[in-house]
């Protein structure tokens, strides 16, 4: 008896950890059931199969209860079907489904009001539950369960105010247990080991990226403006952000390189708003200006902390 992920959202691809998610799409673990697997299928009573396996399920199962069984024949046939038990051993079941074939691999599915219960809890504390229900899922006959856990999208809100922060409010962090629960009974918990990130977004991000709704959007002098930056702490290769800029010309000439805006803890995570300072004095050539963010090493200290009686380096 047992349930396995199959699929989960969070993937790596080029080095990077893909686990920050827009919060109003799907965002899916698939699972797999099997209860039990089977020795073989046979001839039984009629044109009926006979179900040998491993386990008394005498206890459990009766004349009249379902059963579905999943087995590929010696040619290739595959049964995938329910059907009602019209006999049952210590080691076999006869059950009203048509004999095409013999088979020596597969599975049978017969835990009654069986069903996969998943809680969202905290990354660093699994008894504080994020949500304050648990996802339900019982799946199809064949045991395949997807649970959406883009639901804890209802935590988040889109307001904040207009300074460079980590918007704490636009995205939530969590982890994923789920168990099997059937017939007065249920089995611990099992945590997937996998954080996820889900921000108030409509479409996905890119990872680990400077985003604006426009590739080159106009930019006036004087006027406040931001732009977003996308980040899981998995993908860190430095203890801090540094965001920058660099000015170009008419022609996306570089002028000047490496203005300084901030440097964001690397450890947060979700989404970043970068406020450009309105009073920044550029060069008098630039057109464009293009943004950077790269990771780097945040000082031990603040050279603000001292006074000029300690040298800085």
């Amino acid at each position: 008896m047992s349930v396995a992920v199959t699929e989960s959202p969070v993937i790596t691809e080029g080095g990077i950890v893909k686990n920050l998610f827009a919060g109003f799409l799907p965002v899916e673990y698939k699972f797999k059931r099997e209860d039990l697997s089977i020795t073989s299928v046979g001839l039984g009573v009629g044109s009926f199969v006979r179900i040998t396996i491993g386990s008394d399920l005498t206890s459990i199962l009766s004349i009249g209860d379902q059963v579905y069984l999943n087995a590929i024949g010696t040619t290739g046939y595959q049964y995938d079907e329910t059907g009602t038990i019209t006999a049952i051993t210590a080691n076999t079941i006869d059950a009203e489904i048509n004999f095409v074939e013999s088979s020596n691999t597969g599975y049978i599915n017969y835990l009654k009001n069986w069903h996969l219960e998943c809680e969202l809890i905290d990354p660093d504390n699994s008894s504080i539950k994020i949500l304050p229900f648990s996802l339900i899922d019982d799946g199809d006959n064949a045991g395949n369960v997807t649970i959406d856990t883009s639901i804890a999208n209802d935590l988040n809100i889109i307001f904040f105010e207009y300074i460079t922060q980590l918007l704490e409010e636009s995205r939530v962090v969590f982890k994923v247990q789920y168990r099997e629960v059937y017939e007065d009974s249920s089995t611990t918990f099992t945590l997937i080991d996998q954080e996820i990130i889900l921000y108030y977004g409509t479409e996905q991000a890119e990872y680990e990226s400077l985003i604006n709704e426009l590739d080159e959007p106009k930019l006036w002098k004087g006027y406040p403006y931001g732009i977003i930056l996308t980040h899981s702490k998995l993908n860190n290769d430095g203890s801090g952000l540094a965001i920058s800029f660099d000015e170009l010309d008419i022609n996306q000439s570089l002028l000047v390189a490496d203005n300084a805006i901030t440097t964001l803890n690397a450890s947060e995570q979700g989404l970043f708003f970068i406020n450009l300072d309105k009073d920044f004095v550029y060069d008098s050539d630039t057109e464009y200006i293009e943004f950077v963010a790269e990771y780097s090493t945040l000082p031990d200290f603040s050279p603000d902390d001292f006074s000029s009686d300690f040298k800085i380096t």
